[in-house]
């Protein structure tokens, strides 16, 4: 399904019965006026219980149910949820692309890369890896930086997964604020324990050299670490030079890895 579906917010009929869909989008449960939804017959679709693709108006309930609850849907540590938000123009967009790449081990070629456009909504991608010789499914929500999105944000937060909140290094009038507000904003829906990932973009510009860096995390883990003790980690990045990305890819798969669904 193209992923501009996910911007029809005024929704209410989508049928999708007798085609060949093969993978349930996860990006559908963001349809939030959606009201019927008609899957039926089309019998190679993953993701979803068989049994509920029957041309039947009970079983058309539980489909629309079953998408609309996939935020909340339990998830075991073969398939963990990546949340990443933060405030529009710091580069958010760039990070997922790469780490969705890395992730699945796609060929980066760095001399060729074209910026991606910027999420309106929310944008899902998936990866997978192989860890310890078990498969590990990631399902990636990039949020819109758009202020004008925050309020429906927060309807698609839950208490499993990872959260990365972005952020400009450079950005001194405002990056101290948007961390709190996403801080607020995660752990009111999410739940205190969820685990937190700052990340810092723009690690490439001349300005942010090694001394500006180290003020910069003072100040900011000086504000925020005794706050908030779910953030597990800090990572400077430049999604568009790939610096330091493939850390903060570790750090992700590790976080993943010892967290009980």
């Amino acid at each position: 399904l193209p992923v501009s579906l996910q911007l029809l917010r005024q929704l209410t009929y989508l049928d999708l019965s007798f085609n060949k869909y093969k993978k349930l989008d996860h990006f559908l449960c963001t349809l939030i006026s959606l009201k019927e939804l008609k899957l039926y017959k089309n019998e190679n679709l993953k993701g979803i219980s068989q049994n509920l693709l029957k041309e039947d108006e009970e079983k058309e309930k539980e489909v629309l149910a079953f998408i609309k609850d996939l935020p909340n849907a339990i998830i075991s540590q073969a398939r963990a949820k990546i949340v990443i938000v933060g405030k529009e123009g710091v580069g958010k967009t760039s990070l997922t692309e790469l780490i969705t790449k890395k992730l699945n081990k796609e060929k980066i070629n760095k001399k060729k890369r074209v910026e991606p456009e910027p999420t309106e909504g929310i944008n899902i991608s998936e990866a997978h890896i192989t860890k310890s010789g078990n498969q590990v499914d990631f399902v990636i929500w990039d949020f819109s930086g758009k202020k004008s999105y925050y309020n429906t944000h927060q309807l698609f937060f839950s208490d499993v997964g990872i959260y990365i909140i972005v952020c400009n290094m450079l950005d001194t009038e405002s990056a101290d604020k948007d961390i709190d507000d996403w801080l607020e904003m995660i752990t009111l829906k999410a739940g205190s324990d969820i685990p937190v990932v700052i990340v810092g973009t723009h690690l490439d510009e001349k300005k942010c050299g090694s001394k500006y860096r180290k003020a910069f995390w003072k100040r900011i883990k000086g504000k925020f670490a005794d706050k908030w003790k779910n953030i597990v980690a800090w990572e400077a990045v430049s999604a568009s030079h790939d610096k330091k990305v493939d850390t903060l890819v570790e750090r992700i798969i590790k976080t993943t890895m010892q967290q009980t669904y």
